[in-house]
């Protein structure tokens, strides 16, 4: 990393910790780290943009080091998920993010929101494959529900622990607790039973780096399935506006205003029909390709 961009991160670093990320102003940032304005917006476009290039560089650190640690060892080795689990509650410690997060899912800014609720994704969806190697599911429909119950359980009893005690909890113990009552639930008969969440529910948080064909490709083979699905029910309106927008996806030139208007219609009917799922993954793939198409 550049040595002028990592002195200004590392001066808003700990700017953002000691005075919080909203009282921080960029004048500030700039005397702290003793560079003229212009240098600091050759490197970042916004104040916004500098706490995620931290967070970011956090977050690539981390995942080398979990990289390291799978490094030659078996992906079924328990003891190593449950210390690649603990790489990052560590440096969220280290670095001291707990608060930088907090007030990020509390911030106004856009940019902001977007980029916290990416990385939350993205780790979960890390999660949930890891489970499936390390218990190697062969039912893999309930991972991303597992990756969520694991979070869950993991995080909040680190809180409740900090609540009543006077030092930090080993991580290592936390993460190791969660996963035995896990495989209680993973143990069980699923064969019946439905998963609240889909493997894929939040692999929107993994299309930045995806063209826009490729978008509309997944999309239009998502609504074939879907309406495969609806045509066995008798709700005929959804039906057709799921038709009309694949029809419509299909044309050389779609036409955007009608695409945004059967997203609207589709939006009353995602409650009544028992495919919450598939119409909020259809949503969040035609507002993504709209929005890189108009951008294009």
């Amino acid at each position: 990393m550049n040595a002028r961009r990592k002195q200004i991160m590392d001066a808003a670093h700990q700017l953002f910790i000691d005075k919080g990320f909203a009282d921080t102003s960029i004048q500030e940032i700039l005397d702290e780290a003793g560079v003229a304005k212009g240098t600091f917006y050759n490197y970042f476009a916004s104040k916004t943009q500098c706490l995620v290039a931290i967070l970011e560089y956090v977050k690539e650190e981390g995942n080398k080091k979990r990289a390291e640690l799978a490094y030659g060892k078996s992906p079924t080795d328990e003891d190593i998920f449950v210390e690649q689990i603990a790489v990052r509650l560590k440096m969220n410690r280290q670095y001291k993010l707990i608060g930088l997060f907090q007030a990020a899912s509390i911030s106004l800014d856009k940019e902001l929101q977007a980029y916290i609720k990416k990385q939350h994704g993205q780790e979960l969806t890390w999660m949930s494959h890891r489970i499936v190697e390390v218990y190697e599911l062969e039912d893999k429909r309930f991972s991303f529900d597992y990756a969520v119950l694991l979070a869950g359980m993991t995080h909040h009893l680190i809180y409740i622990w900090m609540m009543g005690a006077d030092k930090e909890v080993q991580v290592e113990k936390v993460i190791k607790y969660a996963l035995s009552q896990l495989r209680f639930i993973i143990d069980g008969d699923n064969s019946s039973s439905t998963p609240f969440f889909s493997q894929d529910w939040l692999s929107v948080y993994h299309l930045d780096g995806i063209s826009m064909v490729q978008v509309k490709e997944e999309l239009i083979e998502l609504l074939s399935d879907t309406i495969k699905k609806m045509q066995k029910s008798e709700l005929v309106s959804p039906l057709e506006h799921l038709e009309f927008l694949k029809g419509e996806l299909e044309t050389e030139q779609p036409r955007y205003f009608l695409i945004e208007s059967v997203l609207l219609a589709l939006s009353k009917y995602k409650e009544a029909f028992g495919m919450e799922q598939e119409i909020k993954r259809i949503g969040v793939l035609t507002w993504k390709w709209l929005q890189t198409v108009k951008e294009a």
